[in-house]
C-alpha cells in the first residue's frame, strides 16, 4: 500500500487484502509475485509471510515459475486506511493480489466495500481476473449491501467507529469502478461480456501486458454473435443489433520486469483508433522494457547511410535495425523491437502521450 503510486492511472494504491494465484497468460511475469516474494521474509511486512512458495513445473506456460502460494489475507491494519487520506485519490484496490481471488471471504469483500463507500471522496479502481466472481458478488448485494447501517460497526470493529454509517447505500457504489484484465483477444472474449452483466459506476479494461492485437469491437460471444464493447452493440445472426453495457475506458500497456515480451506498435495503435472512433478515453501507460523500431530508428546514430556495425537488417519501410543485439526481437511481419527498459522506451504512442480518464461523478 503506498500514497504517490508509480502506476501512471492512480494515485494511490490499497491492499487490505493480499495474495493471489496465477489465472492466464498475462500472469507469466507477475510483478507483484516478485514483490511478494521479496517482501515474503521481512519482519516488518508479516502479512506477506507464507503467501509465496518455492517455483515448480507446471504444464501451463504461463504457472511456470510461479511462486504465489494461492492462499490470500485479509490486512487488518490496512483495511480503513482510505479513511485517513483526506485528498481525494484515484485508488487502486488490491494492487498485490485479487480482490475477487476464490478463496477471499464473502465477509472480507464487505467489509472493503463498506470502507470504500465511507470514503466517497475518492475513486476507487478494483481490477480483477476473476470476473465471474465479481459479477455474483456485487448482483448478490443488489437489494441491501451487507454493510449498511448497523452492520458497519460489526464490519470495522473498534477502528472505525459507525456514527454517520448510512441506512441506505446506493448500489453500486458510484465511486467504485469495475475492471477487467484483457492481454489477449482469448482473455477479451472470456471476462469482458462478465464485466458488462455487472453492475458497476464505470467499467473498464486494461489490456496490459499486451501480448497480442485485441479487437474490443468484436467480442465473441459464440459461433454467430459478437459484440461490440466499445459502442454496446451485440450482432445477433441476421444482422440483428441489441444495445447493451459498454465499456467506458481502456488502458493499454507493454511489459515489465524479467522475462517481458515485446508489444507491437501496430496493437497497440488498433486498440487506441477503436477508442477514438467508438469515442471511449483511451490511455496508454507505457511500452514496457521493449521500445519501438521507430523510436530506435530516431535515435541511432548512422555512418554514411548505415549503421556503424557489419550486421544489419532492412525492414519492410527500408529502415536499418541491427541484426547480432541479443536484446532485439523480430516479429512474424519482420517488425523489429529492442529491449532498453521502461524509462528510455517511454510512453508515447506515435509521438503522443495519451491519458485520457472517464468524467464521471461520484454521486
Amino acid at each position: 500500500m503506498a500514497d504517490n503510486s508509480r502506476i501512471e492511472w492512480t494515485d494511490a494504491t490499497y491492499n487490505p487484502i493480499v495474495g493471489c494465484s496465477k489465472a492466464s497468460e498475462g500472469c507469466q511475469h507477475c510483478y507483484a509475485e516478485r514483490m511478494a516474494h521479496r517482501l515474503n521474509s521481512n519482519p516488518k511486512t508479516p502479512q506477506y509471510w507464507d503467501l509465496v512458495v518455492p517455483a515448480a513445473t507446471n504444464s501451463k506456460p504461463w504457472l511456470e515459475g510461479t511462486r504465489w502460494a494461492g492462499i490470500t489475507r485479509l490486512v487488518e491494519d490496512a483495511l480503513d486506511q482510505p479513511l485517513r487520506w483526506k485528498r481525494p485519490r484515484r485508488i487502486f484496490v488490491c494492487s498485490m493480489g485479487d480482490l475477487f481471488h476464490e478463496t477471499v471471504q464473502e465477509e472480507w469483500l464487505d467489509r472493503v466495500f463498506a470502507v470504500m463507500d465511507r470514503a466517497r471522496r475518492h475513486t476507487f479502481l478494483v481490477l480483477t481476473k476473476r470476473p465471474a466472481r465479481m459479477l455474483e458478488y456485487i448482483t448478490s448485494r443488489r437489494q441491501t449491501p451487507a454493510f449498511t447501517g448497523r452492520n458497519f460497526a460489526f464490519l470495522m470493529g473498534a477502528r472505525s467507529p459507525a456514527s454517520g454509517a448510512p441506512a441506505h447505500v446506493p448500489w453500486p457504489l458510484p465511486n467504485v469502478w469495475l475492471g477487467v484484465t484483457a492481454e489477449n483477444q482469448k482473455r477479451a472474449d472470456e471476462r469482458v461480456p462478465l464485466l458488462l452483466n455487472t453492475p458497476a459506476a464505470v467499467r473498464f479494461v486494461s489490456v496490459e501486458p499486451m501480448l497480442e492485437d485485441v479487437d474490443l469491437t468484436r467480442i465473441r460471444l459464440g459461433d454467430a454473435v459478437s459484440y461490440d464493447a466499445l459502442r454496446g452493440i451485440k450482432l445477433a445472426p441476421g444482422a440483428e443489433m441489441h444495445q447493451q453495457a459498454k465499456l467506458d475506458w481502456v488502458i493499454c500497456g507493454g511489459e515489465t520486469g524479467p522475462g517481458a515480451r515485446p508489444m507491437h506498435p501496430d496493437w497497440a495503435r488498433s486498440l487506441r483508433d477503436q477508442c477514438v472512433a467508438a469515442e471511449v478515453p483511451f490511455f496508454f501507460k507505457q511500452w514496457g522494457e521493449w521500445c519501438p523500431a521507430e523510436s530506435l530508428w530516431e535515435a541511432s546514430t548512422l555512418q554514411n547511410g548505415v549503421f556503424a556495425s557489419s550486421q544489419v537488417a532492412c525492414d519492410s519501410e527500408g529502415r536499418h535495425y541491427l541484426t547480432d543485439n541479443p536484446k532485439g526481437h523480430w516479429f512474424e511481419d519482420s517488425y523489429y523491437s529492442e529491449r532498453v527498459g521502461t524509462k528510455a522506451a517511454g510512453n508515447a504512442l506515435d509521438g503522443e502521450i495519451i491519458e485520457q480518464l472517464p468524467e464521471v461523478g461520484n454521486g
